[in-house]
């Protein structure tokens, strides 16, 4: 790994991908994020995918390599980067997937798995060694919201568990390609949204109540942005009643985009759990340029 001139670090996720152009010094000098990769599913499509979105900055900053974290790295795509489990997540620098790309060279970060082999994550492990790399002795739940949320468990800077829930999918599903679809137009009503977290914090309730928003929407003439937020509560408070309250969690760090993780932070107070929210895109660029850091000293050394 040349440890010269710009980097490109970047974080591909199920539905977007976001990357930074680094410099030498650590600055970033530019960034986009793009949603161009939806329909992106082998490893011939995702390399166009990305010598398209980076076209731009290959010809004016000639960066030597990327280093990339997230679906980039899965099972049958471009370059495939294999779980860790979790007693070795330390070990990410040392386990960088290497591809020749031109003049470039491409570096995957691999995904980590639970120590039993019932669940794994790609992308989370870098965001939460950035949240380490700024609290080192953070010892508690983590929450990363998304597509697929994470759940994790740390202790002292070490990964003790986690597990993943699909709200995010099943928000995306259920909002448009369900019966509930004509009941549900975005948009954002807090008292719908906290109506619905209280029918999820009562789980039974959140499922009995699912079809409910469409006959609302059909009987009631309820507004669809009324039916969005309600869906949006009720999943995400289900969520945090499987995986906060039935663990005893008091306190949470949440990890994740301004506006989700604020939706987090709303339900988990309704619950009665306090939470502090960190930046995803801030800490995923800490935990790939500390990433960067360890590979070089390893090189160099």
């Amino acid at each position: 790994m040349q440890p010269e001139g710009a980097t490109i670090l970047g974080d591909w996720g199920t539905t977007n991908v976001r990357l930074w152009l680094v410099g030498d010094d650590g600055v970033i000098l530019d960034s986009l994020t793009t949603q161009d990769v939806e329909n992106v599913s082998s490893g011939k499509t995702s390399k166009e995918a990305f010598d398209r979105i980076t076209q731009h900055w290959r010809r004016s900053a000639a960066p030597r390599f990327a280093i990339l974290c997230g679906m980039i790295g899965r099972k049958g795509g471009w370059i495939e980067a294999p779980y860790l489990p979790t007693d070795r997540w330390r070990a990410l620098a040392g386990n960088l997937v290497r591809k020749s790309n031109g003049a470039m060279d491409i570096f995957v970060v691999p995904g980590l798995r639970t120590l039993r082999s019932d669940d794994v994550m790609r992308g989370e492990e870098t965001q939460i060694l950035g949240f380490l790399d700024e609290t080192p002795e953070f010892t508690g739940a983590v929450c990363l919201p998304g597509t697929h949320s994470k759940w994790c468990e740390l202790s002292r800077g070490e990964i003790t568990g986690f597990r993943t829930e699909m709200t995010g999918e099943l928000f995306g599903l259920l909002s448009k390609r369900s019966t509930l679809h004509d009941a549900i137009v975005a948009g954002h009503n807090e008292k719908a949204f906290d109506c619905g977290v209280e029918e999820g914090l009562n789980t039974s309730d959140a499922m009995q109540g699912l079809f409910s928003i469409r006959a609302n929407w059909l009987l009631k003439n309820t507004e669809p942005e009324v039916g969005y937020s309600r869906l949006s509560g009720m999943l995400i408070g289900a969520e945090i009643a499987r995986r906060a309250c039935a663990s005893g969690i008091q306190e949470a760090a949440i990890i994740g985009s301004d506006s989700l993780a604020a939706l987090y932070e709303r339900a988990l107070k309704q619950a009665g759990i306090s939470s502090t929210m960190y930046s995803g895109e801030r800490l995923v660029v800490r935990g790939l340029q500390r990433i960067a850091r360890d590979a070089r000293e390893m090189v160099d050394g």
